[in-house]
């Protein structure tokens, strides 16, 4: 029994094997993945060394080459399967690829480059990103949630294959960190070097160490027969832990592949490999290779998804929506459709109607608010305990036109406001010498200097979706492009040096049409907002909503859902923070009006 499925060009023939008569074990089906037999296997034959990373293994035969000397490359999918028994697949529903890795060894250099959309339904936890297996149908659900996640790693090897140093950059959303790790004979030395605020962190080790890409280099070196077993120490750079890896080969056995025409049911070598860090539970990934050790795909035990191999252009084709999404947290939220069809025509006023969640319990970071506040220019009205109206607008809205039924934005500022902080540096060099250009502008009024505060800072930063997210001041000055939070940062310290009050605002922008790439669109109209962080400040006992982005106040195509006076600013958890408060409410656009410049 055959089923044939296309889309955009790709077929799809899943082939039942049973019918065929072939004896091999079938691993294309994931219930059979989830207790696997061969961890009752007991190997008997002496351990040898085969010269790659201090892998053990229990047979005799000579490596095919030193994995040392190799230069390879080659690309990989990440898709989420469907549950469907139907001719949905991944190739079929190509919103089911959700990211995409590219690996290119160059002899003792190996460099790995990861980009991945998170959806709101994934969990993470300290082992890393868990994917649900129920969460395509996460897909079809109000406020679906994508966030951007990808990583750039080099690592340098010996002779022998040992790690000797890692250049690392994480991105979570709308953070990035950078760091370096210097590997010596007694220890691992992570640098961090996108200033930030993080540490320098010294690990203990004993022996030499592997990477995380060090089966696929082992299996190239020598690929594993069934009832070996290989065992190394090996260091994870992102979640910044040594950890045991454990590596079981399998008998054969049929599993899914994508070929040239589609994914198909093939026969391939089997190894289980096992990678435990102290304090948590072993982690399994199943690996599926041909007869020279080249990984055809991978699946993580207890997971929806698959890692299939690909060729260039099949992971061009089929990861678009991943290469080519520009916003670090994108969110589809139903509703009246926000039609802006014309040049020249913008947002005058927008209803959201916000329902509150409780907070998801996989949460790393707890929302202590679990509902929208006002914001200058945003009106909130409760309409009962589990549902908020909130209204934005282009100018602000007369008192007497809310009537008292609707929240203003109305706080008393404080020294924190004021306040000069490690990433607020305004007080530095490079900030002083910025703060010299706006020195004509002390004969002012308050609100004419924020205001033109707000058009210095457009002119001297372009804006740059992806930047770093969270840097000092001072370094976002010297260079040349920054991100929304890095336009407020700035704008923040320079407010703050002039003694203005100034708070951050994070929330989401409107994206017109065509101005982002989204996975996994629903069927249903939506409208799409992007992650987006603007800045309040005080002028004249009033609050102004400037955005630095654009050198004008914000419009009403903004939502904030959190003002922070930037205090007890933590970028490691900065974007679980944003993600908690978006999985504790629920928004809907109630109606939107919409005018000409």
């Amino acid at each position: 029994m055959n089923q044939v499925m296309r889309a955009s060009g790709l077929v799809v023939v899943v082939i039942l094997w049973g019918m065929c008569g072939c004896d091999l074990p079938d691993r294309h089906d994931i219930a059979l993945l989830r207790r696997p037999a061969v961890w009752e296997v007991e190997v008997s034959a002496p351990v040898i060394r085969d010269g790659d990373a201090g892998f053990a293994r229990t047979q005799t035969p000579e490596p095919r080459s030193d994995v040392s000397s190799q230069n390879w490359q080659d690309w990989y999918l990440h898709c989420l399967e469907s549950d469907e028994s139907d001719s949905e697949s991944l190739a079929s529903q190509r919103k089911f690829v959700l990211g995409g890795v590219h690996m290119r060894a160059d002899g003792k250099q190996v460099q790995l480059s990861e980009r991945v959309l998170v959806r709101s339904s994934d969990i993470r936890t300290p082992g890393g990103l868990v994917r649900n297996a129920d969460a395509q149908a996460d897909l079809l659900l109000p406020n679906h949630t994508l966030c951007l996640n990808a990583n750039k790693q080099t690592f340098w090897h010996d002779d022998e294959g040992h790690l000797e140093r890692v250049e690392c950059k994480v991105r979570q959303g709308p953070v990035e960190s950078s760091k370096t790790i210097l590997i010596s004979e007694d220890s691992v030395r992570i640098e961090p070097t996108s200033g930030n605020g993080a540490k320098v962190k010294v690990l203990k080790k004993s022996g030499p160490l592997g990477g995380p890409l060090m089966v696929y280099r082992s299996l190239r070196a020598n690929p594993l027969l069934a009832g070996q077993v290989r065992e190394s120490a090996v260091f994870l750079p992102i979640n910044e832990s040594l950890a045991k890896l454990r590596l079981v080969g399998n008998p054969r056995a049929l599993a899914k592949r994508l070929g040239a025409d589609g994914v198909v049911v093939d026969s391939l070598n089997e190894a289980l490999g096992a990678v435990s860090i102290e304090g948590s539970p072993p982690r399994y990934r199943f690996y599926w290779y041909d007869d020279d050790g080249v990984v055809q795909a991978t699946q993580i035990s207890d997971e929806g998804g698959f890692t299939y191999r690909c060729d260039e252009d099949q992971y061009q084709s089929l990861g678009q929506d991943f290469l080519t999404h520009r916003y670090p947290i994108t969110v589809e939220i139903p509703g009246k459709p926000i039609a802006i069809s014309e040049e020249g025509m913008f947002v005058k006023q927008l209803a959201v109607n916000v329902q509150l969640l409780p907070q998801a319990s996989e949460s790393t970071v707890v929302v202590d608010r679990p509902r929208l506040s006002a914001a200058p220019r945003q009106y909130v009205q409760v309409l009962d305990e589990q549902n908020q109206r909130v209204i934005t607008a282009f100018r602000p809205v007369p008192a007497k036109r809310l009537a008292g039924r609707f929240e203003t934005f109305e706080p008393e500022s404080s020294q924190a406001d004021l306040a000069a902080t490690k990433i607020l540096d305004f007080r530095s060099a490079a900030m002083r010498k910025v703060l010299g250009t706006t020195s004509s502008l002390r004969g002012l009024d308050q609100r004419d200097q924020a205001e033109q505060i707000n058009r210095t800072i457009h002119s001297l930063l372009s804006f740059q979706n992806l930047s770093t997210g969270i840097r000092p001041a001072s370094q976002i000055v010297q260079s040349t492009a920054a991100d929304s939070t890095e336009h407020a940062i700035v704008l923040i310290a320079m407010l703050r040096a002039n003694r203005i009050p100034a708070r951050m605002a994070v929330g989401l922008r409107y994206l017109e049409s065509g101005e982002s790439s989204q996975s996994g669109a629903s069927q249903e109209a939506v409208n799409r907002f992007g992650y987006h962080a603007w800045v309040v400040a005080e002028v004249d006992q009033e609050w102004l909503a400037l955005d630095p982005t654009i050198g004008e106040p914000v419009g009403a195509e903004c939502i904030a859902l959190e003002i922070n006076d930037l205090s007890k600013l933590n970028a490691g958890q900065f974007t679980d923070r944003f993600l908690g408060i978006l999985r504790s409410v629920r928004l809907t656009v109630h109606a939107a009006v919409i005018g000409k410049r």
